[in-house]
């Protein structure tokens, strides 16, 4: 059990970036996951060469972007767990280089959240 105000509020910090991660990220990304694939099937199946290898790219990278977030959500609650202050802060900080670089990939149309660039000029 938790003795510290830190680890306190490191476990609560876990608990949402999980909860955030599971039901906000992974939805929007899916979605754009399975929009590229359709658009990349609706190629193929019209024999549409141009644009195809990018739309294979970007499948490529939020189908690896949503395994491995798959992969440290699960690291991450496994941490929350044992109550490891540690483990919870090294597993949030390998979540976050992934959300991250599906917060660049996703349309900003459909990226629930204020985007880093942003943020930057709200004050």
């Amino acid at each position: 059990m938790f003795v510290h105000e830190f680890d306190r509020k490191i476990k609560i910090e876990g608990e949402i970036a999980l909860e955030m991660v599971r039901n906000i990220i992974v939805p929007v990304v899916t979605k754009q996951f399975k929009k590229a694939l359709s658009a990349m099937q609706s190629a193929k199946d019209l024999k549409v060469k141009a644009g195809l290898t990018a739309l294979e790219k970007r499948v490529t990278m939020l189908g690896e972007g949503l395994d491995s977030m798959d992969k440290k959500t699960a690291v991450l609650e496994k941490a929350l767990g044992k109550e490891d202050s540690q483990a919870i802060i090294k597993a949030m900080n390998e979540l976050r280089p992934i959300v991250d670089s599906m917060e660049g990939i996703v349309c900003d149309n459909d990226w629930p959240l204020p985007k880093y660039r942003e943020m930057l000029f709200i004050y």
